[in-house]
Formats: structure tokens, sequence, C-alpha cells
């Protein structure tokens, strides 16, 4: 993806990283949401 910052051109480089769902719940800001981990 292509991005500019300040006039100055630049290639942002994506990392794909592996996650899982896991049991634990949390909430934040009034919002449930499942925790993800790492898959190693």
């Amino acid at each position: 993806m292509k991005l500019t910052y300040r006039g100055q051109d630049y290639e942002a480089n994506q990392v794909h990283v592996d996650t899982v769902e896991t049991d634990t719940t949390a909430k934040y800001r009034g919002q449930s949401y499942k925790v993800r981990d790492l898959v190693h």
C-alpha cells in the first residue's frame, strides 16, 4: 500500500500474524470480544 506522510512517499509493509480464538472473553468500552492468541 502506498502512503504519504508530510510529502514523503513510502510503502507500508503489512505483516500477517496467525492467531486463534481462545475461550477467554474480555470487555472494552462496554463491548465484549473474544481474546485471540498467537499460533506458534
